[in-house]
């Protein structure tokens, strides 16, 4: 018989996580004196920031400590009881003029490697292939299980480096991850 698509996850083991993202700061050269804004998609899901932020000569544009998006996500596991992945899109686009903006690229985060609290750090390459590297996207990630109180104070001791490739063209998601888990290990704490 025809099993609806919903049930794909039957008989498996989900968790219900919220995800608070917050302390966003790009820097990228080709970013220098423009308004930013951001959006995250998961599914049919959708939110964006509620201010934008200008970034300075120097390309640096950082979103004021207030602004927060709250992501809900179920996480279900997999084989090893390991969760398996659910990706988060986040877009940067460029605000051209009230209710009008232009999409600078996006890339990926998945969720399921942030079950506990952190910081994230992604290389920004503008452009694919390296073109033009040499910039960041940072953020501050809070996790909890629903039921559970929001952690509150300092992120815990995960903290996470990643390489993304950052697209320029609109509409194109790319971020690939680059770095394997065993180089990460080095980089927590």
């Amino acid at each position: 018989g025809f099993l609806p698509f919903s049930s794909i996850h039957l008989g498996k083991d989900g968790a219900k996580y919220e995800f608070q993202l917050s302390k966003f700061e790009a820097s990228h050269k080709s970013l220098r004196g423009r308004l930013l804004s951001l959006t995250w998609a998961r599914g049919s899901r959708k939110g964006t920031t509620t201010r934008n932020a200008l970034a300075d000569g120097a390309g640096v544009a950082v979103w004021t400590a207030d602004e927060v998006l709250q992501v809900p996500c179920t996480l279900y596991r997999g084989g090893g009881g390991k969760f398996a992945s659910k990706d988060l899109k986040i877009s940067i686009d460029e605000v051209v003029r009230a209710g009008t903006v232009k999409s600078l690229g996006s890339f990926k985060v998945d969720l399921s490697k942030y079950t506990r609290s952190g910081s994230v750090s992604l290389d920004l390459a503008i452009g694919g292939h390296g073109a033009a590297s040499g910039g960041s996207f940072v953020l501050s990630l809070a996790a909890w299980e629903d039921g559970d109180a929001p952690p509150v104070g300092k992120p815990g001791a995960q903290r996470k480096h990643e390489s993304a490739a950052f697209l320029a063209s609109p509409g194109s998601v790319a971020g690939s991850r680059l770095a394997s888990p065993a180089s990460e290990a080095g980089r927590r704490g």
